[in-house]
């Protein structure tokens, strides 16, 4: 099977542009583009890296033309938004939040971890306001890039939780009865 890759001009910019993930007729991505919420480092005059945003670009083109990126504006903080994960459906979506953490004592430096979100779509269409998709979502270690299964009872994201095998590992929970989603699972030292 031989395939083509072709830049996709209409969503890349030379800002960071990545983790896209099909949904509805559409395409979702995380981006640091001109127009992110704020600011995330300053280098030097010359140099801003912007926060991370989700952008929505609608994949079917109008008299040959694709409709303006739009951002995901309740998801969207002023906080790193990225990497998100759709249910079947598109009525889910789980997406990493960087939070800010502790202050570590020894370096003075503010610690941020990774966590991860959902919202859900009403029938209006509209985003639920964005809340932690997990109760072991914490500021002493990052869960993030999350991906659903396709039938939507397990969740697979990467976390840097001490007691794995590496810095950063795979890890996985399955969706409860009641909803909400069950304990970590590391996916071991083979993977």
């Amino acid at each position: 099977v031989e395939y083509t890759v072709n830049n996709f001009q209409q969503v890349n910019t030379p800002a960071s542009d990545f983790a896209p993930v099909l949904t509805g007729k559409g395409l979702v991505f995380s981006s640091s583009r001109e127009g992110s919420r704020k600011k995330f480092v300053s280098l030097s005059e010359d140099i801003n890296v912007t926060r991370m945003d989700l952008y929505y670009q609608d994949l079917q083109r109008r008299d040959g033309e694709f409709s303006p990126i739009s951002t995901l504006e309740e998801i969207n903080s002023h906080l790193h938004e990225s990497a998100a994960t759709f249910s079947r459906d598109g009525t889910e979506v789980y997406f990493t939040r960087t939070i800010t953490g502790k202050k570590d004592k020894k370096t003075n430096s503010v610690l941020n971890s990774l966590q991860v979100f959902s919202s859900v779509k009403d029938a209006s269409g509209e985003w639920s306001e964005p809340g932690s998709a997990f109760d072991f979502n914490t500021t002493l270690y990052s869960v993030g890039q999350p991906s659903l299964s396709a039938d939507g009872t397990r969740i697979f994201y990467i976390s840097d939780k001490p007691d794995g095998f590496g810095g950063t590992d795979i890890y996985y929970s399955d969706l409860l009865r009641d909803g909400s989603w069950g304990e970590m699972r590391n996916l071991g030292a083979r993977v």
